[in-house]
């Protein structure tokens, strides 16, 4: 959707940042894969879902940032990928305190790998969490931190309804541990309207609750990763077999399906193992420069003009 500045983008990242080799191929491919998909598709009719990546949730703005969000029929957003899309949605309206690229310094990685261990000897104690089988972190304070740091409170404090009418947010739900979808539609039919007055950061929050990284501390507990969801894999299915034209960003899996075009949103290697070596960086409060690389690859160079709705 965005042909004509893919090559200045990542000409961009290429010469401030420097990314690896590896990345730029990644880079690459994941902005060719979409403008592929453009190419048999228009936006009015697909579907963009925004998968789970571990807790480098910032693997997912380089296909936010190649594809937008305002013409797309449907956006539907898992676990982290909540968080994500609500941060770039709140920086392309206007929301921001920071800039696109200050997400990306490597003072700012810093300051977010702070917000979880922001107490003495907390790598230490994060350690002693696991091994006792609890939440590693004491409650969900570093995921409302990190929101209060980058947008507006009068955006991480909106309602559902604020939101674009294309926005579908995937949460699990506490009682029957199955997986649910917040929407307009479901809010307007009754079936979540229990979330339609609780803030966006709260919603956010529930959406990120990995039972053994936040629990639910922190949260009202109504609803938790959708990842964790007894039905998730079914529900993914159910998903990606609308028959509409969709775009999947994953870090499990490219290629074609179908009408599915999946675009993996990390470097080559195996995804288990990489999602596992974020864990331990973000365990043992260690710097992850593709946090860095993420950011930069998506946003440098380009500046939008997008008029603040909220």
């Amino acid at each position: 959707m965005k042909n004509a500045t893919s090559a200045i983008h990542l000409a961009a990242a290429e010469d401030s940042i420097k990314l690896p080799r590896h990345y730029v191929t990644m880079s690459r491919k994941l902005r060719g894969d979409v403008e592929e998909f453009f190419s048999r598709h228009e936006p009015e009719e697909s579907v963009l879902v925004i998968d789970s990546t571990g807790p480098l949730v910032t693997r997912q703005y380089q296909i936010l940032d190649a594809v937008g969000f305002d013409r797309l029929l449907e956006i539907h957003s898992f676990s982290g990928g909540n968080f994500v899309f609500f941060v770039y949605l709140g920086l392309m309206l206007g929301a921001g305190k920071i800039s696109c690229l200050d997400l990306g310094s490597r003072e700012n990685e810093r300051l977010f790998r702070l917000f979880h261990h922001a107490l003495p000897f907390s790598v230490p104690r994060v350690l002693w969490n696991l091994v006792r089988g609890k939440p590693a972190f004491d409650s969900a304070q570093p995921v409302y931190s990190s929101l209060e740091f980058i947008l507006l409170d009068r955006f991480i404090r909106g309602r559902f309804k604020d939101l674009p009418q294309n926005v579908h947010m995937h949460l699990s739900d506490g009682g029957t541990r199955t997986s649910v979808v917040l929407s307009h539609r479901t809010i307007a039919d009754g079936a979540m309207a229990a979330l339609a007055d609780v803030p966006l950061s709260e919603i956010v929050a529930m959406s990120v609750a990995v039972p053994f990284l936040y629990g639910s501390k922190g949260t009202r507990g109504s609803h938790f990763d959708p990842v964790f969801a007894i039905d998730h894999l079914l529900h993914i299915k159910r998903l990606c077999s609308s028959g509409a034209p969709t775009l999947m960003s994953t870090p499990w899996r490219s290629g074609m399906k179908g009408c599915i075009q999946f675009v993996q949103c990390t470097v080559a290697g195996n995804p288990k193992l990489i999602l596992l070596r974020d864990l331990v960086k973000m365990f043992l409060n260690l710097r992850n420069m593709n946090w860095c690389y993420d950011v930069h690859a998506a946003f440098a160079f380009e500046r939008r003009s997008i008029a603040p709705v909220f």
